[in-house]
């Protein structure tokens, strides 16, 4: 008897050996799929991600197409501005020669009374003497 005891000892102790050994297998199992179960979340947010990412890229050229436009609009606003300025300094040059061209033409109208009257009385200065030789007889 002490033969078969000994021996259900030593099952026992095989025994409690795997049922250990069977409960840490259990204990890796259900780490395991949780490992899988956060693997698959992690698949998703990656394909998330990656699908974000293809977005903003597709932004991120409708922005650098849209700055492209913005740039060309400045360098015409700026071209344009360049030429007004242009424009503008010929139209100030021919306003200057207009006015100067009034100036000369005021100036040409004006009657200057004292030096039309000094002129006048030369003229009749010289008809009084012409007269005046021509009765006496010497012209």
């Amino acid at each position: 008897m002490d033969n078969a005891n000994e021996r259900l000892a030593k099952m026992e102790g095989k025994w409690d050996g795997i049922e250990r050994r069977v409960d840490n297998q259990e204990r890796r199992v259900s780490k395991l799929e949780e490992n899988n179960e956060i693997l698959h979340k992690m698949e998703v947010l990656l394909e998330m991600q990656t699908e974000n990412n293809k977005e903003h890229t597709r932004q991120l050229d409708s922005f650098e197409k849209t700055l492209v436009k913005v740039n060309e609009n400045l360098s015409n606003l700026n071209r344009s501005q360049m030429e007004m300025k242009d424009d503008i300094s010929n139209i100030n040059n021919r306003i200057e020669e207009v006015e100067k061209t009034q100036e000369k033409n005021e100036d040409r109208g004006k009657i200057d009374v004292i030096g039309l009257g000094k002129e006048i009385f030369k003229y009749v200065i010289m008809a009084v003497v012409a007269y005046i030789l021509l009765s006496v007889g010497i012209g």
